[in-house]
């Protein structure tokens, strides 16, 4: 998975200036001295971006090269398609990473609005979890896959499984549950068959297409969908089942769903571990 660490410090070869602070209206830039350049996604945060983590004129390599009088790049203007665009009408976006010391794993993190999510899928091996068709290879996409008494405290020390409450802080801080869902899911990795659905990861969410497991330990949809478990209890029927709330994404639809307890992949899970769906899990930090 791409590496969103954002670069402080980052020295222009311009005498090291900044896109608005150039006296010369046709002086190019570029020196491609951003991490992310020869990635092949535009990242300086001006027209055509893909994301807003590299400074103007430091990623000529995908983006061709900015003029410093450029006001779409990161210069205080609007980021264009990418990153924190619309001319700061969306909640700031920050990169950055924490390791688990259980294990070593280093996750890549987003801070949207006042809110830190994980930008990466769990993978941190206990209790009731697996790989996409039990091939560790998937896992290191993806993440692991976790039933939910073991995704309920699978999150590291200082993280936890966000609630119902908080998946809907992110989508409306994301504009809501149309325009989140384009900027949730990654740029590439899913089905395109219905091209018109295709996400943007404008948010830095990066969510990808992880499928699921079956109780009965069938996995399906790898590449065409993911739903992500929610700590909140939805209902409980009968005294048997425990309905939670889960978070979905589609390849061949453009909104996000937070599923209605009724329907939808991975809510009908019966409080018996071994019983249960085997969903992705994002943490929030606490």
């Amino acid at each position: 998975m791409k590496s969103y660490v954002l670069l402080f410090g980052t020295v222009l070869s311009l005498i090291g200036i900044g896109c608005n602070q150039n006296e010369s209206a046709t002086e190019e830039v570029c020196d491609n001295t951003c991490l992310y350049a020869f990635d092949g996604d535009c990242d300086d945060g001006g027209p055509n971006s893909d994301f807003d983590l590299c400074d103007c004129g430091t990623d000529c390599a995908d983006c061709g090269t900015r003029q410093v009088s450029d006001t779409d790049c990161l210069d205080g203007g609007p980021a264009g398609n990418g990153g924190n665009g619309n001319g700061g009408n969306e909640p700031t976006v920050t990169f950055g990473s924490f390791t688990d010391t259980r294990d070593g794993t280093t996750y890549q993190t987003v801070t949207i609005g006042s809110t830190t999510w994980m930008a990466e899928n769990l993978n941190y091996e206990t209790g009731e979890s697996w790989c996409y068709d039990d091939d560790p290879s998937y896992c290191d996409t993806y993440g692991r896959l976790y039933d939910w008494n073991t995704a309920e405290s699978a999150c590291p020390n200082g993280w936890h499984l966000p609630s119902h409450a908080e998946w809907w802080g992110l989508i409306t801080d994301l504009g809501g549950t149309l325009e989140a869902g384009r900027k949730m899911k990654t740029t590439s990795g899913w089905d395109t068959s219905p091209s018109n659905y295709v996400g943007d990861n404008s948010s830095g969410f990066s969510g990808l297409p992880s499928g699921y497991r079956e109780y009965t330990g069938n996995y399906w949809s790898a590449g065409r969908t993911t739903s992500w478990w929610s700590s909140t209890l939805a209902y409980v029927q009968s005294n048997t089942y425990y309905y939670y709330h889960t978070v979905s994404l589609n390849y061949n639809v453009q909104d996000v769903f937070i599923d209605d307890p009724s329907v939808g992949l991975g809510q009908n899970s019966t409080n018996n571990a071994g019983s249960q769906p085997g969903l992705p899990c994002r943490c929030v930090q606490d």
